[in-house]
């Protein structure tokens, strides 16, 4: 089960665990539950500081995995990479989805009061709604336009075999 997005991962005290935190280095099976640990919170966008406090590792060690992990979605010759890439975009498009939907609730929803508004005489509620309703419709406007940009929008395994293709291009 993945973590929604932006929603704090649940805590972990490591001073009541069965590893000896203060003998350096880690060993295997601790390395692995340090990332099991740590992971959550820098796929969530958590900052390493943040995470360090949270789950009370040194700030140098949630560095060290924080970075090594920026360093292999920075590859782009990485296949990881390019699966993360790709479920973040998909992500993304999801949640555009989401978020136009919901609007196109609101705007109905708002409709609705606004002809109720309007057979009940309350103009300055019918003003003011109207107005809502066209925040509304420009929201879900630049809603479409991100989305449709992001769809459009080539993957990093595209650009990658145009850039190779392009190179045998210009080898020959």
């Amino acid at each position: 089960m993945t973590q929604e997005e932006g929603q704090e991962p649940p805590g972990v005290d490591v001073a009541n665990d069965e590893f000896d935190h203060a003998n350096g280095r880690p060993t295997k099976q601790e390395q692995i539950k340090i990332e099991g640990e740590l992971r959550p919170y820098f796929d969530n966008g958590f900052p390493a500081y943040f995470t360090a406090n949270k789950l009370g590792y040194d700030i140098k060690t949630v560095l060290r995995y924080f970075n090594k992990w920026q360093q292999e979605i920075l590859d782009p010759e990485n296949s990881d990479f390019l699966k993360r890439a790709k479920e973040q975009k998909e992500r993304a498009v999801i949640y555009l989805d989401n978020e136009i939907n919901s609007l196109i609730t609101s705007k109905k929803e708002v409709e609705e009061i606004i002809e109720a508004a309007k057979r009940a005489g309350n103009f300055n509620l019918y003003e003011k709604l109207s107005r809502l309703k066209l925040k509304i419709i420009d929201s879900i406007g630049k809603f479409v336009s991100e989305k449709l940009n992001l769809v459009n929008a080539a993957t990093s395994d595209v650009l990658l075999e145009l850039n190779k293709m392009e190179e045998k291009k210009d080898g020959h």
